[in-house]
């Protein structure tokens, strides 16, 4: 089965209601984790588009050990940015990626 195959049933799985073992072809659940265990590694990024956004709202949430810093525009994220906690560098990093507005 091709990785396009794979990244289908995993992400059915993830997004949807279903068993591992309902996900796809794969026969047991086992052989769903082992055949789709890279897809854990896909990194998603968000690219910079330039837009200058009128309002942006922040908030961090903790999962696990570490914090993720997240950035909204209306309905949308439009970044994020991984932390061990909440602190000015972090948010600076985050913030840094969107053109402000030069009044």
């Amino acid at each position: 089965m091709s990785r396009r195959a794979e990244l289908d049933a995993f992400l059915g799985w993830l997004l949807g209601t279903g068993s591992q073992t309902s996900a796809a072809s794969f026969g047991t659940a086992r052989s769903f984790r082992r055949r789709t265990a890279w897809c854990w590694n896909i990194a998603p990024s968000i690219p910079a588009t330039g837009e200058i956004y009128d309002q942006v709202q922040i908030d961090g949430i903790y999962v696990g050990s570490w914090c993720c810093l997240i950035a909204i525009a209306g309905e949308h994220v439009i970044g994020w940015q991984w932390c061990d906690t909440e602190k000015k560098a972090a948010w600076a990093a985050l913030l840094q990626r969107f053109p402000h507005r030069g009044w």
